[in-house]
C-alpha cells in the first residue's frame, strides 16, 4: 500500500532578528532542499580551554522560549566538548546588505562562564551556548545571519520513536576530525542506521546506538532519520511517498577497544591523540534528542 504525505517546513528561519530568506543568499543559492537546510543548522566549534589546549567538535542551533514567548537562539553541543572552555569561535555565513554579498566570518566568545548552561544532571552530556547577544551585534554592525535553527517539532515523542522499525536509515551532520568545506561553510554528511531501536533505552538510558563512522570532532553532532521521496511505515506496512525528517539524537560517544582487546564507551575524543592505542569500530552513541528538553523550563525562568 502506499500513501502520500506532504512534507512541512520543518526548520526555522529566524524571525526574532527578522530575517527573510530572499534578503539573506544571493541569487544564485535560492533554492534549498531539506538536506540544504540541515546542512545549515551547524557549526564546527573551535574550543580552547583554559591550558590554551584545542578541541573541535560539532555543534547546532536550537531554538527555546522565554517564558512570555521571546525566541531564545541556542548552540547546542556535548558537555565535554565546552568542559573548561576559554574562548569558543565558530563560523557564521552572513549577508552583507551594503555590499550586497555573502560573507563567512569567525565568532568569538570570550565570556564564557555568562554564555554556557550545562545539562542540570552532569551525567548528560549535554550543553548550550546562548547566542542571542552575538546575533544582535552582527545584526547591528550591518550584517544579516544567515542559518537554519532546529525546533521542538522535530523531536519525535516517546511514542512516536515506538512506532519507527528497528532499522532506520540516518543521517549525522559535522565535522569530522574537524573537515569541513571552508569555502561554503559546509559541514560533512555521514549516512548510517540504527544500530539498536530508537524507541528502545539503550542500556536502561535515555540513548541509542548507530551504525555509522564516528571520529574526533563529530562529538555534539545531531542525528536525522531523513528519508527523501519515499518511506517505510511499520504502522501499517505501508509505503508513504514525500519526505521525513526527525530529530533522533546527538552523538556523544562511541565503542572502542583499546590494545588488550577490551571494549569501551567512551566520549568521543576531541583531538586525534586521543585515539592512540585505540580502535573505534563504528558503533556511535547517541543522546535521545528530547534530553534537550530538560532545559526547557531552565531557560523560560531565566527570561522572564
Amino acid at each position: 500500500m502506499m500513501r502520500i504525505f506532504n512534507s512541512l517546513a520543518f526548520l526555522h528561519i529566524l524571525i526574532f532578528i527578522g530575517i527573510t530568506l530572499d534578503k539573506l543568499i544571493a541569487q544564485d543559492q535560492i533554492a534549498f532542499t531539506l538536506a540544504e537546510q540541515i546542512a545549515s543548522s551547524t557549526v564546527r566549534l573551535e574550543v580552547y580551554d583554559k591550558a590554551n589546549k584545542l578541541k573541535m567538535g560539532t555543534g547546532f542551533f536550537f531554538l527555546f522560549y522565554g517564558k512570555n514567548g521571546e525566541e531564545i537562539p541556542v548552540i547546542a553541543t556535548n558537555r565535554h566538548v565546552l568542559k573548561d572552555a576559554k574562548i569558543i569561535t565558530f563560523y557564521l555565513t552572513v549577508y552583507d546588505g551594503k555590499n550586497r554579498k555573502n560573507l563567512i566570518i569567525p565568532i568569538k566568545l570570550e565570556d564564557i562562564d555568562s554564555l554556557l548552561l550545562m545539562h542540570p544532571d552532569n551525567s548528560i552530556d549535554l550543553a548550550v551556548i546562548f547566542i542571542g547577544p552575538k546575533l544582535n551585534e552582527i545584526s547591528n554592525m550591518g550584517y544579516r545571519p544567515f542559518f537554519k535553527i532546529l525546533v521542538q517539532s522535530l523531536i519525535p515523542s516517546n511514542e512516536k520513536l515506538k512506532q519507527l522499525d528497528a532499522i532506520e536509515e540516518i543521517l549525522m551532520v559535522g565535522y569530522p576530525t574537524g573537515i569541513l568545506d571552508s569555502v561554503n561553510n559546509y559541514p560533512i554528511f555521514r549516512r548510517g542506521i540504527t544500530a539498536t531501536h530508537p524507541g528502545n533505552k539503550y542500556q536502561g538510558r535515555d540513548e541509542f546506538l548507530i551504525d555509522v563512522a564516528c571520529y574526533p570532532g563529530n562529538s555534539g553532532s545531531p542525528i536525522f532519520i531523513y528519508n527523501s521521496g519515499a518511506y517505510y511505515d511499520k504502522r501499517d506496512s505501508s509505503i508513504v511517498a514525500g519526505n521525513r525528517i526527525l530529530f533522533i539524537g546527538i552523538l556523544r560517544g562511541g565503542i572502542v577497544y583499546n590494545e588488550k582487546g577490551e571494549i569501551k564507551i567512551v566520549t568521543i575524543p576531541d583531538d586525534k591523540k586521543s585515539l592512540t592505542n585505540k580502535s573505534l569500530i563504528n558503533l556511535g552513541i547517541a543522546l535521545r534528542a528530547s534530553k534537550l528538553l530538560d532545559f526547557e523550563n531552565i531557560i523560560r525562568n531565566m527570561f522572564k
